[in-house]
């Protein structure tokens, strides 16, 4: 979004004319270009005018510092003193010269802090019933008005205003499924859409940030409590699996999470999520060697869920143990079609693999 666009349905932001910062601007021309003067007229003064240079800007300085204080805007009365202790006369006057266009400008412009807030704004909706409402209350090109469309097809359909409340939506209620809908709004050809949804992914990973650091910090002073390193690593899981992380960091935060988590299984082998866990963690770290191993030992003791069995499976395929993944979905299919908490994906294949023949002849892919 462009800085000097304002928002749908607001007015340009008129602001006064700041007359303390033009005055305390005239003076500083005024004074140092006298000082300038000197260094011509009588050099041997040269010394005394800049100590003189010296004491006007600091005296500006006291000044800014009191804007600060009182909350105040300094920004511009900050640029005004510190160029003009290197700059002399000119930056007052190309500051003064040029203020009536940052005037103009800036009356056009929409403060940063209110359009962040316009791009995610802090009331609070509950998703599944406010979703038609916050985001498809017009037709979307090529669907019918009364469904419900979803993230995607907004995206890709939809109007600006649309894309907007979606990508808002998405970083105030974010889910590891809506990173291919932040991916589709980086691609955008609206700018504004691109620069959100960058501003989202860096909202996101900032918040994820500021999370790891207090967990890492209570783990640090509890040091060997099973709790803080099981939120920590929750955490770290968490967020390798955002979808919004590059590969390398996505490696970075699943080895992290492996860590604590052995150290968890260690300290409470009866833990109910770390063996579950480990495993998994292993299997996406392609270390499938170890992670069937890890596997075979929970299914062995009956402490596996129906979940780590596909894993196990999959481990098997990825190894190319092609004949102990046959003769393991023969015995075990059976237990894992009558549990059945997985998705139909994972119990097609479970059934694919329970079908086929001992002889049969499969290519390791």
């Amino acid at each position: 979004m462009r800085a000097d666009a304002p928002p749908p349905g607001s007015e340009p932001h008129v602001r006064r004319v700041d007359w303390t910062y033009v005055g305390i601007a005239v003076v500083l021309l005024m004074a140092d270009s006298v000082l300038m003067a000197g260094l011509y007229l009588v050099p041997s003064m040269t010394p005394l005018l800049f100590l003189l240079h010296l004491a006007l800007c600091g005296g500006a300085g006291f000044w800014v510092y009191r804007r600060y204080q009182l909350g105040i805007d300094y920004s511009l009365p900050l640029v005004l003193v510190t160029s003009t202790v290197f700059v002399g006369p000119i930056a007052a006057a190309t500051l003064i010269f040029v203020h009536p266009y940052y005037l103009y400008a800036r009356s056009r412009s929409t403060p940063f802090d209110e359009w962040y807030r316009s791009l995610f704004p802090e009331h609070q909706q509950r998703l599944p019933e406010r979703l038609y409402d916050a985001i498809i209350r017009q037709e979307v090109p090529g669907h019918q008005a009364s469904s419900v469309v979803s993230f995607m097809d907004v995206m890709r359909q939809g109007s600006v205003h649309q894309k907007f409340a979606v990508i808002s939506l998405i970083a105030r209620a974010f889910r590891p499924a809506f990173t291919p809908v932040l991916q589709q709004a980086l691609k955008d050809e609206a700018n504004e859409i691109r620069v959100q949804a960058a501003t989202a992914i860096a909202k996101l990973t900032d918040e994820n940030l500021k999370l790891m650091q207090s967990l890492e910090d209570k783990a640090e002073a509890r040091s060997g409590d099973v709790e803080a390193m099981e939120q920590l690593a929750r955490a770290y899981d968490d967020f390798s699996y955002s979808g919004i992380l590059e590969a390398t960091h996505t490696h970075t935060m699943r080895s992290r999470a492996l860590d604590l988590w052995l150290k968890i299984a260690e300290a409470d082998p009866d833990h109910p999520v770390a063996q579950m866990a480990v495993g998994r963690l292993l299997m996406r770290l392609e270390r499938y060697e170890l992670a069937a191993n890890w596997m075979e030992r929970a299914i062995a003791e009956e402490r596996a869920s129906p979940q780590m069995v596909v894993w196990y499976m999959e481990c098997l395929f990825q190894q190319g143990r092609l004949d102990e993944l046959r003769l393991f979905a023969k015995t075990r299919g059976d237990r894992i079609e009558d549990e059945r908490p997985i998705s139909a994906k994972a119990l097609s294949a479970v059934r694919l693999w329970r079908s086929a023949p001992s002889d049969a002849s499969f290519s390791h892919a």
